[in-house]
């Protein structure tokens, strides 16, 4: 029987890898994480895929029992007629709540490992990494708001998880069994005895050293650049955001105004604006030309025409308001002769052209 392992891996559900009396070993995981997942079809093409907190949650109350396999299977699923082929063990503890690490919300677990060969890879550091493999019971949906992504993942059921060579999990590095108290990649010791250090500093050479501090201004590189672009992207999601929230706002403002003209529509009665239309017309024909085409023209215009036929050099403009127009036209009115208007406003008996014309100036002055 192997003895407990005694590092501890803070917050882990079982305080650390812990041997069993069945030659296998429990281990402490992160899982899987919210955020933006990345992928690529069979043409090279990414496409990212967020991944909510809502969603992640879903998939933590169905996590138990999954089974854990060496890599992902061909047929990228397990099922019963494959599990004897693919298991190395399984998920036996779900942490019920998400923890928060490196700025996103993981699922936190334990992991039975019960295969040999999978034990020595993790003994060695063949393997640490983890990969959820799941089955999308619904189409993916637009991601939301302020989400630099493709689209949104809904209605996944774990089916396996995958161990991994380090450094091939799509969540990244921080999806891992946690062997040591830094929650990082070590390899898995189930003694308690201290790891021996086997090489001398006689037996590095110079070079290494040159080639090590290559590698470490290379990396600074990287990081710095990564750095830089992730800044870059971050900036023009919150100014994509800040425009959609502009935008937001001008749609919502554009409904109430569409709301509050169709109010006004409704409150239109089709009947009374006519009569108030002919009423208008009838009252305002007499300064105009004999023959005057109302139609098509608002009545603004047609109060401009009537005061240009009355005084050609008049200075009124379309932006002179209505009020202004109506006195000039009204007072005109009153000091122009009669015209010759045989319409007649009464059916049952004829009026003189200076009836109607006096009975139209006093419908005029009486308002529009």
């Amino acid at each position: 029987m192997l003895a407990p392992v005694a590092r501890f891996s803070p917050g882990a559900l079982s305080g650390g890898p812990e041997a069993l009396p069945s030659g296998g070993v429990r281990v402490p995981m992160r899982v899987a994480r919210t955020g933006p997942y990345v992928y690529r079809d069979a043409a090279g093409r990414s496409r990212v895929e967020y991944r909510g907190e809502a969603e992640l949650k879903r998939i933590a109350g169905r996590l138990k029992d999954t089974p854990i396999v060496l890599t992902h299977p061909a047929a990228r699923r397990v099922d019963a007629d494959s599990w004897r082929q693919h298991a190395i063990g399984h998920v036996s503890d779900v942490q019920p709540e998400l923890v928060r690490h490196d700025g996103e919300l993981w699922i936190q677990a334990s992991g039975v490992f019960s295969d040999g060969a999978a034990i020595t890879g993790l003994q060695r550091g063949d393997y640490a990494e983890l990969s959820l493999g799941c089955d999308m019971t619904e189409p993916t949906r637009p991601a939301p708001p302020g989400v630099n992504a493709d689209a949104e993942q809904v209605g996944l059921v774990p089916n396996h998880l995958a161990l991994l060579p380090p450094g091939q999990a799509r969540a990244g590095r921080g999806a891992r069994v946690l062997l040591d108290s830094g929650n990082e990649a070590h390899p898995l010791d189930v003694n308690q005895e201290p790891p021996q250090d086997t090489m001398s500093l006689s037996a590095i050479k110079p070079e290494d050293f040159t080639a090590l501090a290559n590698q470490a201004a290379e990396l600074r590189a990287q990081v710095t650049t990564l750095t830089a672009e992730r800044d870059t992207a971050r900036s023009e999601a919150q100014a994509h955001k800040t425009k959609l929230d502009s935008v937001e706002t001008e749609l919502a403002t554009a409904k109430g105004e569409l709301v509050a003209s169709k109010t006004k529509l409704d409150s239109v009665d089709p009947e009374k604006l006519a009569e108030e239309l002919l009423a208008f017309r009838e009252a305002i024909a007499p300064a105009l030309p004999k023959g005057y085409d109302f139609k098509g023209k608002p009545a603004q215009q047609v109060r401009l025409d009537a005061a240009t036929f009355i005084d050609p050099k008049t200075a009124y403009t379309a932006a002179t308001s209505a009020e202004v127009l109506d006195a000039f036209i009204r007072a005109s009115l009153n000091l122009r002769p009669a015209v010759d208007d045989t319409r007649a406003d009464s059916k049952d008996q004829p009026k003189t052209p200076e009836q109607s014309r006096a009975e139209r100036i006093n419908a005029y002055k009486g308002g529009k």
